[in-house]
């Protein structure tokens, strides 16, 4: 059988026409958008894809200038670059490809990667673009710049590191300057290198939980130290990030200098409150107990004063009945005369503690105040008085219990030495205080009881009751006065009774 030429023409047609439906097919369902123009810039195709990236139908641009689809000043070049090529040959994109700017139907740009490539038909030259839309991926990239300068940029040192060697991968400004270290030097490093705190082992268990994924986040506390080898405390939030064929840890750091600093500060502070609440609730129970023990002497005072009187007076008709000649009877109302002075003494005490005596301050002399504490005594003998006093100084006060005070003070001082010593008396002014000082050379006050002295019927001595200091030391909180004591066993004591000083106008000390 014999096929004409007839036949085999319409089987070439057939098979090229085939062929041409199978290229378009290809075309269309291509996710680069391909247009073909011709050697005048006319658009001869445009396929789905490229119809769907500007915005235009295929019908719409054919036979228009392909500088439709660009935004300046690509369009106002292109005409003249196509002219120049079909003139010289010279290239620019044919074959080559770059990033440009497309223009949709409604005007918005976008940027695309373009590639070119030319035909050369029987009809003239063609040229076929190949498009694809980076948007996405510019957009991509422009959230992974932004993100990475917020990164660099921000306050807290962020770390990235490899999950298997540990390496530094990359370190953010913060890091680096507050560390001391180039970006070089640290990209050799490991976080062991300024987390000194930490041994390998000891660092291991920390990311064993981001390992095993039995956590997320990993937070703790430790010290960083720089280049300089100065430390700072820091608080680190860690985590793995297992995205990634090689998983990196990424560590957020903040420097807690100041945190540290205001939270010991604080510290300090409620540990300060907490002992002044200490020493006042101590110095509440103190004077609510001295405010009872107050009454309590008040009562007992009452209540022996009226059978010493009875007995005084018993004694003194018994003296006058009796033989005056008889030594030892002489010797017996001496002693009974001593006893009951003694106790009247102590019945003194008493009632002067249980007393809430209201000061009547006033300026006066400091020698003459002094002067009257001292009349009250006749220093035995074995005593060597030594008394200093600066003349013309006035104080603000009570001067009755202002001598008082110094009566109980001297008289400490002179029992404190019973077999003889120096009794050493001193009145000064200072800035804006008058200091008495009365210094003994007797036999010392133990360290431990130094903070007792001052309490009520605390006392060392064989005779008394242990009010006399406990009535200065309210007498001298009465006057705005302060009672300052040194002592130490077998070396003697010195007391210090400090007081608001009167300054005479336009004199300085």
């Amino acid at each position: 059988m014999t096929m004409s030429s007839d036949d085999h023409s319409a089987r070439d047609f057939e098979s090229l026409s085939d062929r041409e439906a199978r290229l378009r097919a290809i075309l269309e369902t291509s996710v680069e958008g391909i247009i073909t123009i011709d050697e005048r810039g006319l658009i001869e195709s445009m396929n789905l894809s490229a119809e769907q990236m500007f915005g235009y139908s295929e019908a719409a641009v054919l036979g228009k200038n392909v500088t439709l689809l660009m935004p300046p000043p690509y369009s106002e070049d292109h005409d003249a670059y196509i002219a120049k090529y079909l003139q010289t040959g010279e290239k620019k994109i044919i074959g080559i490809g770059r990033n440009v700017l497309g223009r949709r139907s409604d005007g918005a740009t976008f940027p695309m990667h373009l590639s070119v490539s030319e035909v050369r038909l029987s009809r003239g030259r063609f040229f076929t673009g190949f498009v694809y839309d980076l948007s996405e991926h510019v957009a991509t990239e422009t959230k992974a710049l932004r993100l990475g300068r917020i990164l660099e940029d921000s306050l807290n040192e962020i770390y990235m590191f490899d999950a298997r060697t540990l390496k530094l991968l990359t370190v953010n400004r913060g890091a680096r300057e507050n560390l001391g270290y180039s970006m070089e030097e640290l990209l050799e490093m490991t976080p062991l290198h300024f987390k000194t705190e930490f041994t390998p082992e000891q660092f291991d268990a920390i990311l064993l939980p981001l390992r095993d994924r039995q956590v997320r986040v990993v937070e703790f506390e430790t010290i960083h130290q720089r280049k300089d080898g100065s430390r700072y405390p820091v608080e680190v939030r860690l985590q793995l990030d297992p995205r990634s064929d090689d998983p990196v840890f990424v560590a957020i750091v903040s420097d807690i200098s100041e945190r540290k600093k205001f939270q010991q500060e604080l510290e300090g502070l409620v540990g300060e409150r907490t002992r002044q609440l200490e020493a006042a609730q101590e110095e509440l129970i103190r004077k609510e107990r001295l405010a009872t023990l107050g009454k309590l002497a008040g009562g007992v005072a009452h209540e022996i004063r009226n059978p010493l009187g009875v007995i005084r007076n018993a004694a003194y008709f018994l003296q006058q009945a009796s033989n005056d000649t008889d030594e030892d009877v002489r010797e017996s109302f001496n002693e009974i005369e001593r006893a009951l002075n003694s106790s009247n003494h102590i019945v003194g005490e008493l009632l002067d503690y249980a007393r809430d005596p209201q000061p009547n301050h006033t300026a006066f002399s400091a020698d003459e105040a002094l002067a009257n504490a001292l009349a009250a005594f006749r220093v035995p003998q074995s005593i060597h008085l030594v008394k200093e006093s600066q003349p013309g100084l006035d104080c603000i006060g009570d001067q009755g219990q202002i001598e008082r005070i110094l009566f109980n003070l001297l008289n400490n001082a002179i029992q404190a030495m019973p077999h003889g010593g120096t009794l050493a008396i001193d009145c000064r002014g200072a800035e804006n205080t008058v200091v008495f000082e009365i210094a003994d050379t007797g036999v010392g006050i133990p360290s431990e009881q130094l903070s007792q002295i001052f309490d009520p019927l605390f006392t060392r001595k064989a005779k008394g009751i242990g009010l006399g200091l406990a009535i200065s030391q309210r007498y001298a909180d009465l006057n705005r006065a302060a009672i300052h004591v040194e002592s130490a066993p077998g070396q003697g004591s010195t007391f210090r009774l400090t007081l608001p000083r009167v300054l005479e106008p336009g004199k300085a000390d």
